[in-house]
């Protein structure tokens, strides 16, 4: 597939990463220095009691994984999701990003996933404590994000060809999920508690446009799983680099949908319609694919999406299916 030069320049520099603490010895590390109010709420509201069980024992998980690498604990990075701490360090001279985990599998896959795509594309690997779990990986400087570069094509153009050099092979044996599974399990799940009935016209449509896209695939790869605006910085020696992968099996063609639907705040439908197809556009055409593979892969994607929101009370339904029905209007044209 063709694709643009993944070291494309940043016009704009929105900095991914910065300190929320200065550097700070190792007996100030404590649960207000590791968490913020505002994070500490977040973490209570999705993870309950276990959140509170988790952030007690950061610290010292801290402390231990700071002794065990030889690191220096500079401070935290602002938001991200409450299930994960992501901390400024150093390695000797080498800036470094320590990410703690709650538990959630998915951490564990993506520890998998960056092992096995070893720096090529994405961030680089450095350490893992998968009983943590803990993960240290590269710094990406300046950390520009690809939103940042806005609504022109180049943002689709760079993450086209993020999405066709990345994905890997798939070794033997592996603990990863498949894309399969996941679209299943979430399927299942709304059929078995359909929460919110604007989604049921497009529960069965997603697992046929699926099978379709399963079908004409050319084969199965380790995915990032998750590639959207905010999963792909700009790092100034090494170019545009994936981070935060999922980690998950699947047909090449899958890994499209999560960004064709992501990060359009405040647009109305009309807006919403233009961007999906100009991204579709976009995408096809750097990757050689019909925008309308990219369309379906959007769909499918979103509405299992959708079904997970619903089963976690976690996101706004009401803008995921207004998606929805934009990218199945835009196919129906």
């Amino acid at each position: 597939m063709p694709g643009l030069p993944i070291r494309a320049s940043a016009t704009r520099i929105s900095l991914r990463f910065r300190s929320s603490s200065t550097d700070c010895p190792m007996a100030m590390i404590d649960v207000a220095a590791l968490f913020d109010e505002a994070k500490r709420r977040d973490v209570r509201r999705m993870l309950g009691a276990a959140g509170d069980a988790y952030m007690a024992a950061a610290p010292a998980q801290v402390e231990a994984c700071c002794a065990r690498w030889g690191l220096t604990f500079e401070g935290t990075a602002p938001g991200g999701y409450p299930t994960n701490l992501t901390l400024f360090v150093l390695r000797g001279e080498e800036r470094a990003v320590l990410k703690l985990g709650s538990g959630d599998p998915e951490q564990l896959t993506e520890i998998e996933a960056l092992e096995l795509f070893a720096g090529r594309h994405a961030v680089r690997f450095m350490a893992a404590d998968r009983s943590i779990p803990a993960l240290l990986i590269e710094r990406v400087e300046p950390g520009t994000e690809l939103k940042a570069l806005g609504e022109n094509g180049e943002e689709s153009r760079i993450a086209a060809a993020l999405m066709a050099a990345l994905p890997a092979g798939v070794p033997a044996t592996h603990g990863l999920p498949s894309v399969a599974d996941w679209l299943g399990r979430a399927l299942a799940g709304y059929r078995e508690d359909p929460r919110d009935a604007r989604l049921a016209p497009f529960i069965d449509r997603a697992a046929h446009l699926f099978d379709a896209l399963t079908a004409r695939s050319s084969g199965e790869r380790l995915l990032h799983g998750d590639l959207h605006h905010e999963n792909v910085l700009f790092d100034e020696a090494r170019g545009w680099l994936a981070i935060d992968p999922k980690g998950v099996i699947g047909p090449v063609e899958f890994e499209c949908g999560r960004f064709i639907h992501n990060f359009m705040e405040g647009y109305d439908e009309g807006q919403l319609r233009a961007c999906i197809a100009e991204r579709a556009d976009c995408i096809g055409e750097t990757l050689g694919i019909a925008p309308e593979w990219v369309l379906e892969a959007g769909l499918i994607d979103a509405t299992m999406g959708t079904c997970w929101a619903l089963a976690s009370h976690f996101g706004d339904i009401d803008r995921a299916v207004t998606k929805i029905r934009v990218m199945a209007s835009l196919l129906d044209a």
